[in-house]
């Protein structure tokens, strides 16, 4: 019964995106299939292995980890399977994003992190506020309470510096569209295969 629950939520969540992103293009979203494709893979795996190597970091510097996720936890609650799906629907708006900008001229990766990040924690705070609504328990669990537990002040700054690394990855990425593809795949079923591991161990 939770299965279809969390499916009819994250469902709700792709048609909220695809609304808002239809919004911001102004116009029926033309979609080139293997660039946008390129985006989602590439935000999923660039994602989860941001989230456990930052987790790990502040883990190892504050001794706590930042946050850790309660819905399936992988690599000891610093990512999980759901996160993949979190990261791939915010490169579906960061495409989005990326093509408005490029035809307004806008598109410097000094505009667009600085969007991104701030965006990302709005995301934060709409999805796992909605679940945290509907369902009395979050998607991911921020130890800081000064944005409710739902997302946090202290994630900014990584998440600006993430986003320039991401921004600048994904430029390089385009050049080679197929060989970006496959890598960005294989990272993603990398890291869920080895944090399903250690879960198991």
């Amino acid at each position: 019964m939770f299965g279809i629950k969390l499916f009819l939520f994250s469902v709700a969540w792709v048609v909220i995106v695809f609304l808002l992103c239809r919004f911001i293009a102004g116009r029926p979203l033309k979609i080139k299939k293997r660039r946008v494709i390129l985006y989602i893979t590439s935000m999923a795996a660039l994602g989860v292995l941001g989230e456990v190597t930052v987790d790990t970091l502040y883990k190892f510097t504050f001794g706590q980890p930042l946050w850790l996720y309660r819905l399936f936890p992988i690599h000891y609650g610093y990512t999980s399977l759901y996160s993949l799906f979190e990261w791939g629907v915010i490169g579906f708006y960061v495409y989005i994003l990326h093509n408005r900008l490029k035809e307004k001229n806008l598109l410097k990766i000094y505009i667009l992190a600085p969007i991104m990040c701030v965006e990302v924690v709005l995301f934060e705070l709409a999805v796992n506020g909605s679940y945290k609504t509907l369902f009395n328990k979050y998607i991911f669990y921020y130890f800081p309470s000064n944005l409710w537990h739902l997302s946090s002040l202290q994630v900014i700054p990584i998440y600006l510096v993430a986003g320039f690394i991401t921004l600048g990855i994904l430029e390089r990425e385009q050049r080679h569209l197929r060989s970006a593809l496959a890598f960005s795949a294989c990272l993603a079923i990398l890291l869920v295969g080895t944090g399903i591991l250690i879960n198991r161990l």
